[in-house]
């Protein structure tokens, strides 16, 4: 990895500009960070980087990374701040023509960074890998892989696809397509909704089988627990945009998604051998998991109901 302050390719943008900005949201993750900042730095060996952690934590992982990694820009956030917000911080900052994303819970393949920058330059406003789970996962970990990525398991087919929806905590974005739509992060990146507005100006995303990521050791289950429960809050809360059948609509079917949420993730874990085992005996706390989600949806369709109302980022509004 070069350093950041040599010249980055593109004429058009300073020339301190770096060719990649990667964005590392980390929520306590001490246990993880040293090798998810050491995999980045191998990926990116080749290219002119930038590396931002914007840590949000109640332990270690600030000092860690500002003695074992004085490279890279450190940025605190409060405790409790969520990862999107961390991920909008660290965007606002990035200087690359690229934007990497991750947290610090994973760990990149070497070929991440090349690949995920190859499809932004055929194109793609952004791109994205799949997510496997570590070998040395405890079972917390595993029901959090489980509740979070099952969309995003390892696929035996190669090559790189179109898809409607990549993971943010595997994701490469062209900055370009980030700063056009700036004003929409003041909530934090959710790259459901920046997807929205991407495919509305006829933009496209694609998935790279060939730049995985691992995921390992993460969260405890009161930390995760509460960011499942406000996810969930943003997520149906931003969908129903104060429409009041809609929000009603979340609010009765509140009880019904953890068993809709737990029979998507079990069709999808059935069809890779190698986790069937560990589902099984994360699934008890995959469905604990699930209920804080739903939980979640229920207040936020009781925000959606109630002044002021919520926006959409610009470009969705009806």
């Amino acid at each position: 990895m070069k350093s950041e302050t040599n010249t980055g390719r593109s004429k058009e943008r300073p020339v301190f500009s770096p060719e990649l900005s990667v964005v590392i949201g980390a929520v306590d993750a001490e246990r993880s960070i040293r090798g998810c900042i050491a995999s980045v730095v191998d990926a990116c060996r080749d290219l002119d980087t930038q590396v931002i952690v914007v840590a949000s934590t109640r332990d270690n992982t600030a000092a860690i990374v500002r003695t074992d990694f004085p490279f890279v820009q450190l940025v605190e956030m409060p405790a409790d701040t969520l990862v999107p917000s961390l991920w909008a911080e660290g965007i606002a900052r990035a200087r690359g023509n690229k934007v990497g994303l991750l947290t610090g819970h994973c760990v990149v393949d070497p070929r991440w960074a090349r690949d995920l920058s190859v499809a932004i330059d055929a194109g793609a406003a952004g791109a994205g890998g799949p997510i496997a789970l570590a070998r040395d996962a405890s079972t917390l970990d595993s029901a959090i892989y489980f509740i979070r990525y099952s969309a995003f398991f390892p696929s035996s087919v190669t090559g790189i696809a179109r898809v409607r929806e990549i993971a943010g905590d595997n994701a490469m974005y062209d900055k370009e397509a980030l700063d056009s739509h700036a004003n929409s992060f003041g909530d934090g990146f959710w790259e459901n909704e920046f997807h929205e507005l991407l495919r509305a100006e006829g933009k496209y995303i694609v998935m790279s089988e060939s730049a995985p990521v691992v995921f390992g050791r993460s969260f405890t289950l009161p930390v995760i627990g509460s960011q499942r429960l406000m996810h969930g809050r943003h997520f149906s809360a931003w969908r129903a945009n104060g429409r009041a059948a809609y929000a009603l609509r979340i609010i009765a079917g509140g009880p019904f998604v953890p068993l809709v949420l737990f029979t998507r993730i079990a069709r999808r874990v059935w069809r890779v051998k190698e986790y069937r085992q560990r589902f099984v005996a994360a699934s008890p706390l995959v469905l604990l998991l699930a209920w804080c989600w739903a939980l979640g949806e229920i207040v936020g369709g009781f925000d959606a109901l109630s002044p002021p109302r919520r926006k959409l980022p610009p470009g969705l509004d009806e």
